[in-house]
């Protein structure tokens, strides 16, 4: 046995060399050997006559327990006896002889200690680990299984022992007597200057595609000269001045970093926007403060000179003065107003004027008219009004006219189709046409013809 796997008995449970005890049942008991015969009771003696009382001898060591027999059937109560008078104590007999020990019984399962848990370790059954202030004992062959953690970690892994709770808190100890105030030390050294805080004056910026009178929009704005935002003080909605001289500014805002040297900003209106790319320089500006109050109205200036005496007459092409005829008003300010309101006409075939909304249609602010929902037209059969398609032989002209685009050719007749036949301008067979009067020849010995039949025969 390893040193790493050496444990004791003690109270019921388990001591591992590293200090670790885990309270839990013992490993299995092998089964108890076979009892050994019981040796022969030896006769008992006469009963001798009482000699006198030995002296107390010394107290013997316990000997060894023996097996318990098996328990007898319980006989019948018997009827209670008068009490007899006490016999003298008999003899004691000699003990039988000690019977064969048993076989020993097979060693029981134990533990094996394998220190901390690991993800990497394969464990048998009856491994123990320690893992998060726990002992536990594996119950199946696992690998990577957290104990206490893993989805279904209690088929693999059994709690020896639970991990006991923070006790309360100890009572605040009493509060100690206050020292006395010691004596003030001599004044220290001056230390060295620290190194200069982030400032906000002096950044250099490039400015690219300056052009016109005024900077504006957002864009993103390069450091020059080496410097990196890291630099500066500034930070994400700072109000900044860009300048190139006295004349020539703007302000914004800071929106990001988009980089250690890059800075983006969104410009208000600028005062000018000349210069050279490189040359502006970044400073930090004061937030636009609120507008004053109203300043107080100025006195009335004086009345301005009469204006000429209007005296042309408004015509379609020439500014004039008009008169006021019916159905209009003017009032003092000279707002012209119609006192009747014009009256639409409504809406025909041959008279222009205004039409309702109705369902299906709708009108927008604008005047526009749409179709709410698209008609849908019918297809024509021989019971309803519809829709037709224009098919092969057949042309549809703007205004809506159906034409067919061919003649129709009637087939010959014949004894089993129905058609045309041509009759001849002369009887020569007994049918003739004249003028468009189909006629019947008069029938002779060898004309084919018509014959007139009397009332009479």
């Amino acid at each position: 046995m390893s040193s790493t796997e050496k444990y004791f008995k003690i109270k019921n449970g388990l001591q591992f060399d590293d200090g670790t005890y885990v309270t839990t049942a013992d490993g299995l008991q092998g089964p108890t050997g076979p009892q050994g015969n019981q040796g022969q009771t030896g006769p008992t003696g006469s009963t001798g006559s009482n000699g006198p009382t030995g002296a107390t001898g010394a107290t013997g060591s316990n000997g060894p327990t023996g097996p318990q027999g098996t328990a007898g059937p319980t006989g019948a109560t018997g009827a209670t006896g008068s009490n007899g008078p006490t016999g003298p104590q008999g003899t004691a007999g000699t003990n039988g002889s000690q019977g064969p020990t048993g076989a020993t019984g097979p060693t029981g399962l134990g533990f094996t200690y394998r220190g901390g848990w690991a993800s990497v370790t394969g464990y048998a059954i009856n491994d123990v680990v320690f893992y998060s202030g726990m002992s536990w004992v594996a119950v199946a062959v696992n690998s990577n299984i957290e104990p206490g953690v893993t989805s279904g970690y209690g088929a693999y892994w059994s709690a020896l022992n639970h991990k006991g709770d923070v006790g309360p808190t100890g009572a605040t100890g009493a509060t100690g007597a206050t020292g006395t105030t010691g004596s003030v030390g001599p004044t220290g050294a001056t230390g060295a200057t620290g190194s200069t805080g982030l400032g906000y004056s002096g950044q250099s910026v490039s400015l690219a595609g300056v052009a016109g009178a005024s900077q504006s929009g957002t864009s993103n704005y390069s450091l020059t000269g080496g410097k990196t935002n890291s630099q500066y003080a500034y930070i994400v909605g700072d109000r900044v001045r860009i300048a190139y001289d006295a004349s020539n500014y703007f302000y914004g805002t800071i929106n990001s970093f988009p980089s250690s040297t890059s800075i983006n900003i969104t410009a208000e209106p600028g005062i000018g926007a000349s210069g050279q790319s490189g040359d502006w320089f970044l400073s930090i500006a004061g937030v636009v403060g609120a507008t004053g109050p109203q300043g107080p109205t100025g006195a009335t200036g004086p009345q301005g000179p009469t204006g000429p005496t209007l005296s042309n007459t408004a015509t379609s092409v020439a500014v004039g003065g008009v008169k006021i005829g019916s159905n209009i008003t003017i009032v003092a300010d000279g707002t012209i107003s119609v006192a009747t309101p014009y009256s639409l006409n409504t809406a025909t075939a041959s008279v222009l004027g205004g039409v309702k909304i109705g369902s299906n249609v709708t009108v927008a602010s604008d005047g526009t008219i749409s179709v709410a929902t698209p008609y849908s037209l019918n297809t024509a059969t021989a019971a309803t009004l519809g829709g037709v398609k224009v098919g092969s032989g057949l042309a549809s002209a703007t205004d809506g006219t159906l034409s067919a685009t061919y003649s129709y050719t009637l087939p010959a007749a014949t004894t089993t189709v129905l058609g045309g036949v041509i009759v001849p301008a002369v009887a020569t067979s007994g049918i003739y046409n004249t003028s468009g009067t189909i006629g019947v020849a008069t029938a002779t010995s060898t004309q084919l013809g018509g014959i007139t039949v009397a009332a009479v025969a």
